[in-house]
C-alpha cells in the first residue's frame, strides 16, 4: 500500500514569502477532453447517477456544452508560470466550480507535470473563501518545513450542469490565475519585492461588520491600493484609499487575481500595499490578504495571454 505525507519539519525560513511571479489566462473555448465525445458520454452518465438519489437530473443536454478542464487550464498556467529552471516544492489549487472532467486524480496530474514533481492539492467547497486559504497553507508549509517554492492556482470555469439548489454565482467564461511564492533565498522574476503579508478569513460576519475589518488591514500610513471583488463591493463603501479596483462581475473566484496582475503590471518609486477582498454571502465569509509592495526595481513581471490564440491580453484587461 502506498501512503503519502507531508514533508517532515525542519529547513523552516523566516516566514518572509516573496511573490515572485504571476501569470493569468483567459480560455475563450473548452479544450481537451470536454471536446471529446466519449468523455462527454461518460460525464452526463457520471451527473445522472450521482443527481437521480436526490431527484435530480443534468440541467443540459450536453454537460460539456460551455464548460472547461480545470487540468486544461492548469497545465497551460505552469508552463506560463513555471519555468523549468525554478521548480517549487508545493502545488495547491483553489476552485468553487466543479471540475468539468472528474474522472482523475486532477492534482496528481498537476505534480506530475509542474517542474520539480511538487507536494499537490486542491481546496474546493469554500467558495471564494479557497484561494485565501490556499494562501494561508501556502504561507504555514513555506514557513515550518523544507519547501521554499510554492504555486498557487486558482481557476474557474463557466458550467455547472445542474441546479445546486443554492443560489451560486457562475462565471461568465473560463478563467485562472497563478501565484509563485519563494522565500527570500530564491531567484525572482522581478526586482521589486513583493511580500505577503496579512491573510484573514472571517466567516459569519453581519455587513455592518464588513467595513471595521477592510479598514483594518487598509489603515496605514502608506498608499493602499484596494481591490475589491463585484460581491464585495456591493456590500460596502470603499474606504478612503490611493486606488480602488473593482473586479468583474462576471468573475465570481478569479476576478480579484485578475485585477492584482493588473495592479502588479503597474511602476511604482513608492512602496504601498494592495489589499485584497473578497466576500462569499453563503458562509457570510469575508476574505482578506495583504501584499507589502517595495518600491526599488521594475514591476513584478507578469504573464498575461490567451491560451487559445497565445495573443497578449491588454494590460487592464
Amino acid at each position: 500500500m502506498f501512503s503519502a505525507a507531508p514533508p517532515p519539519p525542519g529547513g523552516a525560513v523566516s516566514g518572509v514569502l516573496g511573490l515572485t511571479r504571476l501569470a493569468r489566462l483567459a480560455f475563450p473555448s473548452p479544450t481537451g477532453p470536454v471536446l471529446d465525445a466519449l468523455n462527454t458520454a461518460r460525464l452526463d452518465e457520471y451527473l445522472r447517477d450521482l443527481l437521480s438519489s436526490h431527484g435530480l437530473g443534468p440541467a443540459a443536454a450536453d454537460p460539456a456544452a460551455g464548460g472547461e478542464s480545470y487540468g486544461e487550464m492548469a497545465g497551460e498556467l505552469l508552463e506560463l508560470a513555471v519555468p523549468e529552471q525554478e521548480p517549487v516544492d508545493l502545488l495547491v489549487l483553489a476552485y468553487s466550480i466543479p471540475d468539468i472532467s472528474p474522472g482523475h486524480s486532477l492534482t496528481a496530474r498537476l505534480s506530475r507535470q509542474c517542474p520539480g514533481n511538487p507536494l499537490a492539492f486542491a481546496i474546493s467547497d469554500q467558495g471564494t473563501a479557497a484561494s485565501f486559504t490556499g494562501l494561508r497553507l501556502v504561507r504555514q508549509y513555506t514557513r515550518d518545513t523544507g519547501l521554499h517554492r510554492a504555486v498557487l492556482l486558482v481557476v474557474e470555469q463557466a458550467l455547472l450542469p445542474y441546479d445546486p439548489g443554492v443560489p451560486v454565482a457562475v462565471p461568465d467564461g473560463h478563467t485562472g490565475v497563478a501565484l509563485v511564492f519563494s522565500d527570500d533565498d530564491a531567484p525572482s522574476s522581478a526586482d521589486r519585492p513583493v511580500h505577503l503579508g496579512s491573510v484573514v478569513t472571517r466567516a459569519g460576519l453581519p455587513d455592518e461588520a464588513l467595513p471595521r475589518e477592510i479598514n483594518t488591514l487598509c489603515a496605514d500610513t502608506q498608499p493602499v491600493t484596494l481591490i475589491l471583488s463585484a460581491a464585495l463591493a456591493d456590500r460596502v463603501k470603499a474606504p478612503d484609499v490611493d486606488r480602488l479596483r473593482t473586479a468583474q462581475v462576471g468573475q465570481p473566484f478569479t476576478g480579484v487575481w485578475w485585477e492584482l496582475a493588473n495592479e502588479l503590471s503597474l511602476a511604482s518609486d513608492t512602496p504601498h500595499r494592495i489589499v485584497l477582498g473578497d466576500y462569499d454571502p453563503q458562509q457570510s465569509c469575508l476574505c482578506l490578504a495583504a501584499l507589502e509592495v517595495g518600491a526599488a526595481g521594475e514591476p513584478l513581471s507578469v504573464g498575461a495571454r490567451s491560451a487559445l490564440t497565445a495573443e497578449p491580453l491588454p494590460a487592464d484587461a
